[in-house]
């Protein structure tokens, strides 16, 4: 004991007094369906998206630097004492297994998870919210900073689209076929399904680029959720930030720059989109440095700020709005209302 107590034997409790009854029991825990269900957790901490990085600080799973592959490289180290120092500390804290994953590994297929998830008991249900959040985050590090949920049964797309502070968005298809048991639509085989699902494009590591907005912001400029717009049809994304005091559009199908915006006399610094007309038309406001707001009009049919697609490159606000001294932080918009609420 740590007391430097010699202890003989290890005290087992009544149950396990037998080898064979300790080894079965054990047995019957360790292959039990519960244990099955949760085994991508345990992949998760040893093997994948959590051994190291952000995640693995929340899941307080965090080791000495030396551990992990590929930290030191000893061949590069010609000190002789330096290196068995570093050979020793190595020895001593272990080796981390290389990170095989970088994205959750799905749960196992199960009944409980037919019988039991539209029930929605205790035991699954922080399980099933850390599944649903888990979507929402990326293999690049990068926090999420801004959330759009367009999830309308009648929507071409209906999904959530996130947005890391390193620009890179993505799109999170909707099932809003997935419901309460009874409810229209449910069926017994998507019971086990999340809601939402990662975007393919992220999860396959294939369309990184076409989700990155490379275009250079203002190095002055902190991205956060007010510098974000996305189009009802979740279609567009609108971003502010940039050095040349526009904003822009891009598409979220093709990642590719669709429309210039100037009429800022500084950096944009905040954005804001109203309720949608039928169609798709609503109202965009700009907020700057300038200590000014402008309001735009959302064209539903043609995708782009302004009313006529022949003047896209040089379109006009419908109204410039002053009263602030100093940077427009924050901005809301309410079309039907017919109001702008401004923060600086």
């Amino acid at each position: 004991r740590e007391d430097e107590v010699v202890v003989n034997d290890v005290g087992l409790p009544p149950w396990a007094k037998k080898p064979e009854d300790f080894v079965r029991i054990n047995r019957m825990a360790l292959e039990s369906e519960f244990v099955s269900c949760q085994l991508h957790q345990w992949i998760d901490l040893i093997f994948g998206y959590k051994q190291r990085g952000p995640e693995a600080v929340r899941a307080l799973n965090v080791f000495h630097y030396l551990t992990y592959e590929g930290s030191v490289n000893l061949d590069s180290i010609t000190d002789p004492v330096l290196r068995e120092a570093m050979e020793a500390q190595i020895q001593n804290f272990g080796q981390t297994p290389s990170q095989l994953l970088i994205e959750p590994h799905p749960p196992r297929s199960s009944a409980m998870h037919l019988c039991f998830l539209p029930q929605s008991p205790l035991m699954f249900k922080d399980q099933m919210q850390q599944d649903v959040i888990m979507v929402l985050k990326f293999p690049s590090n990068s926090p999420v900073t801004h959330v759009a949920a367009n999830t309308l049964p009648h929507l071409t797309i209906p999904a959530v689209v996130t947005v890391t502070c390193s620009r890179l968005f993505a799109v999170n298809r909707w099932h809003n076929t997935v419901g309460l048991r009874g409810a229209p639509g449910y069926s017994l085989d998507q019971a086990h399904h999340l809601p939402i699902e990662m975007d393919p494009l992220i999860a396959n590591n294939s369309g990184v680029n076409k989700r990155q907005i490379t275009d250079l912001v203002d190095q002055s400029i902190q991205i956060n959720a007010h510098c974000f717009v996305v189009t009802a049809d979740n279609r567009y994304i609108l971003i502010c930030g940039f050095w040349d005091k526009s904003f822009r559009v891009y598409s979220t199908e093709t990642g590719k720059l669709t429309q210039i915006v100037f009429g800022h006399w500084d950096v944009v610094t905040c954005l804001a989109r109203s309720e949608s007309y039928i169609g798709g038309d609503c109202y965009i406001v700009s907020g700057s440095r300038d200590a000014t707001l402008l309001l735009w009009y959302w064209s539903g049919r043609h995708h782009i700020i302004g009313d006529n697609p022949n003047s896209s490159d040089y379109p006009a606000p419908r109204a410039v709005l002053t009263g602030h001294d100093h940077e427009v932080v924050c901005v809301s918009v309410c079309a039907e209302l017919g109001l702008v609420i401004s923060g600086a």
